[in-house]
């Protein structure tokens, strides 16, 4: 069922600031297109996961050099929601479902996030990435849902 309450791309944007604002324009670019199909992505990431397929989140290789492109603040906000939960930051990742299934290292999240991820296996890096790119979209996702039930 479609949500038939929406707002406004500069009502979604106007209170974020920093890097949750940066994390938020570069989603919304990665998505593309108008923004009635950016808001009903932006609904159906929350409800269903980012790995339900999304135009810009599909593809390996997309989510990877989103990942790279914006590391800094996906990284930001990683730190911030680790906190928000009382969690160590790799041990957080180390749980996210996709992660855990795939047992990837945590020397190989630590290396992820905090480097370039240069120093770990190949396989490892690139499925952690694209993970981390999925993790920005929901969590993009998962604000704007918050801001037109709220």
């Amino acid at each position: 069922m479609t949500n038939t309450k929406h707002i406004s791309r500069a009502k979604f944007l106007f209170d974020l600031y920093g890097d949750e604002y940066k994390l938020t324009l570069a989603v919304l670019r990665q998505l593309g297109g108008k923004w009635t199909e950016v808001r009903e992505n932006l609904i159906d990431c929350a409800n269903h996961g980012a790995d339900s397929g999304f135009g810009g989140f599909t593809y390996a290789l997309d989510c990877v050099l989103f990942f790279q492109k914006n590391r800094p603040a996906i990284r930001a906000i990683l730190k911030e929601t680790a906190s928000e939960f009382g969690e160590d930051l790799v041990e957080m990742v180390a749980n996210f479902r996709y992660v855990k299934s795939r047992g990837i290292s945590k020397f190989a999240i630590g290396s992820v996030v905090f480097g370039d991820g240069s120093d770990c296996d190949e396989l490892e890096r690139r499925s952690l990435e694209e993970n981390l790119a999925w993790f920005a979209f929901e969590h993009v996702a998962r604000l704007y849902q918050s801001q037109i039930d709220g």
